[in-house]
């Protein structure tokens, strides 16, 4: 009798036992549903964390882009104005054996070899050679490029051509405007129609319309 009793009251205890043990797993457990909205929810997160991402890359890239748009044209600016202050009242003779002025601003060119705004300058005082004479300097617009045009001497040999050097991309539109000397009159093209021409002007503006938009200009004085 008290072996049997054990054996009942062992019995009911390791089913209990059982019982609590399953009842322990399933609360441990993850149901099937409760699965599917955890990947939802994950998925979810992804997409979100991606496309924050993706917009932050595309954010850096647009601003290095304009970062590296402005300093090139201010680059371009700079380096026109350094040009432009060492003119020099020289001369050129080209390769037909004419004579150029020293300073020239056209509206439309005639060849290749021909520059909207053409002048001469000094040479490089820190240089030797090619580079410490006095060179002609040409700008033109070309293709939607802006060309730094350099010829190879100040009397030029018949057939020589100017080098030409891309200094500034994307350009729409190139406008040049030449100041006279009374102070109050801004011409386009240089030198002027007159019995005693002057020989350069008292300043020069430049404006150049980016392909973007921008409309950006630059007033070099001469004096």
């Amino acid at each position: 009798m008290r072996r049997t009793s054990c054996a009942i009251w062992s019995a009911s205890w390791s089913g209990r036992r059982r019982a609590d043990m399953a009842d322990r797993f399933r609360q441990r457990g993850f149901t099937l549903l409760e699965v599917i909205v955890a990947l939802a929810i994950f998925a979810i997160l992804s997409t979100l964390s991606y496309r924050a991402l993706s917009a932050l890359i595309e954010t850096r890239e647009r601003v290095m882009q304009e970062t590296r748009k402005w300093r090139e044209v201010m680059l371009f600016f700079s380096h026109v104005e350094q040009n432009v202050r060492q003119h020099v009242g020289r001369s050129m003779r080209d390769a037909q054996g004419e004579s150029r002025a020293e300073w020239l601003g056209r509206i439309n060119l005639a060849s290749q070899d021909e520059a909207r705004l053409e002048f001469s300058r000094l040479g490089a005082a820190d240089r030797s050679g090619f580079l410490a004479d006095t060179r002609r300097i040409g700008y033109r617009l070309k293709a939607g490029m802006i060309e730094e045009m350099i010829w190879p001497a100040m009397d030029l040999a018949p057939n020589s051509t100017p080098a030409a050097y891309p200094v500034l991309g994307n350009v729409k539109t190139l406008d040049l405007h030449y100041l006279v000397g009374d102070g109050n009159r801004w011409v386009d093209e240089w030198p002027l129609h007159e019995a005693k021409p002057r020989p350069c002007p008292d300043a020069v503006e430049m404006t150049v319309t980016l392909q973007s938009g921008e409309v950006l200009t630059r007033i070099i004085s001469l004096l």
